[in-house]
């Protein structure tokens, strides 16, 4: 993560506030190298943030943990299971951040789609990509979904976006994350929403928007008009990728290149996330107590423990 640790170089924009009147300053980031991303900007679920929140693989190690009991509980109750791998769901995605899309190969045959994602199109035919199934299938009885989720209808809420206590899955979600101790013990949500700030203070960062705008105009010699990364990840493309589709994510990938603009973004995220860090570290630190418990429990469950 050499490259991220460079968010704290020359060129930023000194002591000066993002506008917003927060008293959180700008800080100092580099701008990044031109040429190939380098790997370590795109392996961006390492943040900083994420050790309090979990890493890809302690979240892998939850999820699997969730799963298996799961699995287990449906089972007592006469409902057959299937287990869901998470690592299905980590495979390697087109789309890393709002910088938008990053990796050429999987550009040049999918254009802005990420090849993992089943769609419908404008038809309703289902496309599904290789290597990954779709269920499709009809739906589940309403007693499978109670025993499941709780409700025929799907996860029960308390009214407040947090689940209640009911249903295989819930109870395997509330054993592992324990979550009627740990909700008295810290506020849960504080690492989702440091770094939505984040994302929102770099957006806005001198150096970040001297690179879109670098960007857009590296896009405009190759005979296309877009402000942001964003507008053309947002286009109404054909079904399928078309010719027009490709050709327009390689020249933007090759543009994020020629300026630097992926590795500015994410050195300036994780600048911020840091800043962030500082101001919440008694709450973060407990926060992090919790999930090394959690993870602990979950590779008990896992080892037949």
């Amino acid at each position: 993560m050499a490259v991220l640790l460079a968010a704290c170089g020359n060129g930023g924009g000194g002591s000066a506030e993002v506008s917003g009147g927060s008293d959180i300053p700008v800080p100092p980031v580099s701008s990044g190298a031109t040429g190939p991303i380098p790997p370590a900007v795109l392996g961006v679920a390492q943040l900083p943030l994420s050790v309090y929140s979990g890493t890809n693989a302690q979240n892998d190690i939850l999820d699997r943990a969730v799963e298996l009991l799961t699995q287990t509980c449906m089972r007592g109750k006469g409902f057959d299971y299937k287990v869901v791998d998470p690592a299905s769901g980590a495979q390697k995605t087109l789309v890393k951040g709002d910088y938008g899309i990053t990796d050429k190969a999987q550009a040049a045959v999918n254009g802005y789609r990420d090849p993992h994602v089943v769609s419908v199109d404008s038809s309703g035919k289902v496309h599904t990509p290789p290597g990954v199934t779709a269920e499709t299938g009809p739906a589940e009885s309403p007693d499978y979904m109670i025993a499941l989720e709780g409700s025929a209808t799907g996860p029960l809420s308390d009214g407040q976006g947090r689940i209640k206590r009911a249903g295989c899955r819930n109870e395997a979600l509330f054993t592992i994350h324990d979550y009627d101790n740990t909700r008295a013990r810290a506020d849960l949500d504080l690492p989702g929403r440091l770094a939505d700030e984040a994302n929102q203070r770099a957006a806005r960062h001198p150096e970040v928007t001297a690179a879109v705008n670098a960007w857009s105009s590296c896009m405009k010699g190759k005979g296309y008009r877009y402000s942001t990364p964003q507008e053309p990840m947002n286009t109404k493309w054909p079904d399928k990728p078309s010719a027009e589709e490709i050709a327009t994510a390689l020249a933007d990938i090759s543009c994020k290149e020629q300026t630097g603009l992926v590795t500015t973004w994410v050195n300036t995220i994780v600048a911020y996330q840091r800043e962030l860090i500082d101001r919440s570290a008694a709450t973060l630190a407990e926060l992090k107590k919790i999930t090394d418990e959690q993870v602990k429990r979950a590779e008990d469950v896992l080892a037949g423990r």
